[in-house]
C-alpha cells in the first residue's frame, strides 16, 4: 500500500528556530476492516527531545508514516503544552488517535517499528513518557 494514498491531507510547517518541518497528517476519516475507528484509544507521549531536527528527520517523519499506514491519525504535536499543574517531564508533546489498543501495542511492539523506538530512547530523546488511554465512548 503506497503511504501516501493514505493521506487525505498533509500540511507541512516550519518553524526556523527547531530547523525541521513539522508533518501534521489527516487520514482519511473512513478505513475498511479492522482499522476503523470503532474502538479508538489515544497514544499520549511527553518526550524532552534533545534535537529537534534529528528528531524529526529520524523518528517524527518516519513513525508518522507507520501511523498513517495503520489507520491512526496524529491529532496534536507541539512544543506548546500549557501546563496547568504538576510536572511536564518534556518539550515535546504529540497526542495519536489510533484505531484500537491492540493496534497501539502491536505497534509499539512491532519489528518494524523497534528501530526507531531504540533511536528514540537512546540517542533522540534525554527522557519518554507514553502511554494509551481509551477514548471515551
Amino acid at each position: 500500500v503506497d503511504v501516501h494514498q493514505a493521506f487525505a491531507n498533509r500540511l507541512v510547517h516550519t518553524n526556523p528556530s527547531w530547523g525541521l518541518s513539522v508533518v501534521c497528517i489527516m487520514v482519511k476519516p473512513i478505513i475498511l476492516g479492522e482499522r476503523t475507528m470503532s474502538n479508538p484509544v489515544y497514544m499520549v507521549g511527553v518526550i524532552d527531545v534533545k534535537n529537534f531536527k534529528a528528531y524529526g528527520e529520524q523518528y517524527g517523519l518516519p513513525v508518522g508514516e507507520m501511523f498513517a499506514e495503520v489507520g491512526a491519525e496524529i491529532v496534536a504535536a507541539s512544543t506548546e503544552a500549557e501546563v496547568l499543574e504538576g510536572d511536564w517531564q518534556g518539550n515535546w508533546t504529540v497526542i495519536v488517535k489510533v484505531p484500537s489498543a491492540k493496534i497501539a501495542r502491536d505497534l509499539y511492539h512491532s519489528v518494524h517499528y523497534a528501530p526507531f523506538k531504540f533511536a528514540r530512547q537512546s540517542t533522540l530523546a534525554n527522557q519518554t513518557t507514553l502511554a494509551i488511554v481509551p477514548a471515551l465512548a
